[in-house]
C-alpha cells in the first residue's frame, strides 16, 4: 500500500452546515500557498493548472482563478459568472466547449473547480451564512474576496467536466 503524504483526510462527527465549514477545515491543514477546490462532481482535464499557477506566481493580487466547467455533453456550463440585473449568470452557458479559452477578470467564478491563494481565503469565509451547498456560497465568497482587494480571474486554459448536483441525489430544477 502506497501512502500519499500530500493528502489529509478530515473526519467530522458534526455535519458540515455549509461549504465554508469544510473549506475552512481544509485551510487549517493546508501546507501550501495555493489551494484548489475541486468538488467530487468534477473531473479535471490534463494540465488544467499549468497556466493558472503561472498567473498566480506573476500577479500577487489574484485571489481566485476559476476554470471552464463543461457539462458531460461537452457544452459549457460556466466560463465565469457575471451579474445581470443583480442575478448571477454563468457566462458561455451552453456554448460549444472549444469556446471561451480566454483569460480575464470576472465578477465571480464557480468554486466547483477553482484555484485560490490561501492568503485570500484565510479568515474571509463566513460560516454563519447558511446556503446549504446549493451553489450560492461560492458566489458570496467571490464577492467577499473581491471586497478585500483580491482579483477574481477566469482562465479558459484549464477545463473540467462537471456533473452538477451529481452528489446531491437530484438534478431536478427544484
Amino acid at each position: 500500500r502506497k501512502v500519499k503524504t500530500n493528502l489529509t483526510y478530515i473526519h467530522s462527527n458534526i455535519p458540515f452546515k455549509n461549504g465554508n465549514t469544510f473549506f475552512n477545515a481544509g485551510l487549517k491543514y493546508c501546507k501550501t500557498e495555493y489551494v484548489a477546490t475541486i468538488m467530487n462532481s468534477m473531473m479535471v482535464e490534463p494540465a488544467w493548472e499549468i497556466v493558472a499557477m503561472e498567473m498566480l506566481e506573476k500577479d500577487p493580487q489574484i485571489g481566485t482563478i476559476g476554470f471552464k466547467c463543461l457539462f458531460p455533453n461537452g457544452l459549457i456550463e460556466s466560463a465565469g459568472i457575471a451579474f445581470v440585473n443583480h442575478l448571477p449568470v454563468d457566462m458561455g452557458r451552453d456554448q460549444p466547449g472549444y469556446r471561451c479559452n480566454e483569460i480575464r477578470e470576472a465578477q465571480a467564478v464557480q468554486w466547483a473547480f477553482a484555484l485560490h491563494r490561501k492568503k485570500a481565503l484565510a479568515g474571509n469565509l463566513d460560516e454563519t451564512i447558511f446556503n446549504g451547498h446549493v451553489g450560492w456560497d461560492d458566489i458570496d465568497n467571490n464577492l467577499v474576496i473581491r471586497s478585500k482587494g483580491w482579483k477574481i480571474v477566469y482562465c479558459g486554459q484549464g477545463s473540467g467536466i462537471h456533473s452538477p448536483r451529481a452528489t446531491r441525489g437530484s438534478n431536478s430544477t427544484e
